[in-house]
């Protein structure tokens, strides 16, 4: 199986998050999307950010939805633990201050999901969709509410609903 199927297949919601911003008192702590025993991913102040966990063909993977709507900046990045560790399976992104090359885009690596880089948001066999270098078609930044960037994260990677009985 690869990420790209991962993508593909219709997930469900077993772990709802819940939104938190990072302020100059809160912090987002290390736990909250590890990368490792020793690393973890980490935003800086001013985002809104949540990890879901979801189940997709009986494995359970784990979506990072946060953004920054002072900077315009948004990520959503789905991972799957592997031993103690995670590897991160595809990023959804934009970036306002990439100049011209700002534009919704896709990290996602090409190869068989055991060959995936553990711990590395972004590894060497990753392609960028479309290239750095490449039109984008979708340039204007609309994510400006909780709602409107979990909505996004969710059609991107396919969230279809919840675990019986749960809410959304």
């Amino acid at each position: 199986m690869t990420p790209r199927q991962i993508i593909r297949t219709p997930k469900i919601v077993i772990a709802e998050g819940e939104w938190k911003v990072v302020t100059k008192k809160a912090t987002m702590p290390a736990t909250a999307f590890p990368m490792t025993k020793r690393d973890s991913f980490r935003l800086g102040r001013g985002w809104h950010w949540r990890v879901d966990v979801l189940q997709c063909c009986h494995i359970r993977v784990r979506l990072l939805t946060a953004f920054n709507p002072d900077t315009e900046n948004y990520v959503a990045w789905l991972s799957m633990p592997r031993g103690e560790n995670h590897a991160v399976l595809a990023r959804l992104e934009y970036h306002a201050d990439h100049g011209d090359h700002c534009g919704w885009h896709c990290h996602a690596p090409c190869c068989d999901l055991s060959q995936v880089e553990i711990g590395q948001p972004i590894g060497r066999n990753y392609a960028r969709l479309p290239g750095g270098n490449g039109r984008h078609r979708r340039t204007e930044f609309d994510t400006t509410t909780d709602t409107w960037a979990l909505s996004r994260s969710f059609r991107f990677f396919r969230v279809a609903g919840t675990v019986e009985g749960g809410m959304l």
